[in-house]
């Protein structure tokens, strides 16, 4: 198993027509990946912690050098206690992302989060990465808080390690400690809004840069969870997002 990534993300939001427009262009120099062939989306599921204030949130919104966000992560749409789940480091340091996770089963998971019973691991690189996130929850106070899921169509480059994902459906709602929710089920933006992120470990191939500049795309910074924060828990609105991108106009 992948433990760890760092990489470059950029993100853009997209309207419906400048996400049709990109899948046609990217299917001239991209494959999908292995989970979305065909351009069929699959689903991803996140539980993001936080402590009562919401002070993990608030310092990565505040746009440090360093921030992190710790979630619980899955891909199964059909989730049973015997299901593999990951649990989640996503940090970031001078613009570069870095990732490192660890896989467990659902159960053992919200043993976990839920009871605080440790979860034991042979693999020396899980041991060291649980380890750091045991320290962040409990350093912070965190506890599952948000879930967010949302449907990705991905795209990988035979040449380099270029992965560009375009998510859809992007819907939250907030949880109880014990990973219930706490409410119905919200959009988390319009459903003909799209979020394309690029992401790689260098530099961008001079055909994405041509396109990107040929069609007056420019990255925002986005982030999912900071998005539920800013805009449902402090009690903003999704109106905003027509300021991106220029989309009111396009």
């Amino acid at each position: 198993m992948i433990h760890t990534f760092s990489r470059f993300e950029q993100k853009f939001v997209l309207t419906e027509a400048q996400k049709i427009h990109i899948q046609t262009f990217l299917s001239e120099h991209m494959i999908n990946d292995i989970y979305s062939q065909n351009n069929r989306p699959y689903h991803i599921y996140n539980y993001y912690l936080d402590n009562d204030n919401f002070e993990v949130i608030r310092h990565s919104v505040s746009k440090p050098a360093y921030k992190h966000k710790i979630r619980m992560r899955y891909y199964t749409d059909s989730l049973s206690e015997h299901s593999d789940v990951f649990l989640e480091i996503k940090s970031k340091a001078f613009k570069r992302v870095n990732k490192r996770r660890v896989q467990m089963t659902l159960e053992t998971a919200k043993n976990y989060l839920v009871n605080g019973v440790k979860p034991v691991f042979t693999d020396y690189y899980d041991n060291q990465i649980f380890n750091e996130i045991d320290y962040l929850i409990h350093s912070s106070n965190s506890k599952p808080k948000t879930y967010i899921q949302y449907e990705r169509i991905a795209y990988i480059d035979l040449k380099s390690d270029l992965r560009i994902t375009i998510d859809s459906n992007l819907k939250y709602h907030p949880v109880r400690d014990n990973l219930e929710p706490n409410s119905k089920i919200f959009d988390l933006v319009p459903n003909n809004i799209y979020l394309m992120e690029i992401k790689t470990g260098s530099s961008y191939p001079l055909w994405l840069v041509n396109y990107l500049s040929k069609n007056l795309l420019y990255s925002h910074s986005f982030s999912k969870y900071g998005r539920v924060f800013q805009h449902y828990i402090q009690g903003g609105s999704i109106d905003d997002l027509i300021l991106y991108n220029k989309l009111s106009s396009n």
